[in-house]
């Protein structure tokens, strides 16, 4: 029986480091493990992997189970970027002319 039972709860397209940790003292078997994680993903499109660690009291850690949601939604494009603000374009200001500029400009015509 492990000590603690480390829960990385990761959406789609996150890795498993970047998943929410969650820890749990009363998981105790890999069968505890399993029906915690239908619980959690169970209805939740957004859980696309849920993995199960033991670790003991001297700090030594092992896989205890882990379960890939087949049913997750698809991950978006930018998954944890904020989105891009698109740059405006300036339009460009007319060249404005001196009183100079357009006495000649009539007299040019």
């Amino acid at each position: 029986m492990p000590d603690v039972v480390e829960i990385y709860i990761c959406k789609p397209g996150q890795e498993l480091k970047q998943g929410q940790l969650v820890v749990s003292n009363d998981i105790d078997s890999r069968d505890a493990a399993r029906a915690d994680a239908e619980d959690r993903y169970s209805g939740n499109p957004g859980i696309a992997r849920i993995a199960y660690y033991a670790i003991s009291e001297n700090g030594d850690f092992k896989p205890y189970f882990s379960f890939t949601n087949p049913n997750a939604e698809a991950a978006p494009q930018n998954a944890g970027e904020a989105p891009r603000k698109k740059k405006s374009k300036k339009t460009k200001k007319p060249e404005r002319k001196g009183l100079l500029n357009k006495v000649l400009d009539f007299y040019r015509e």
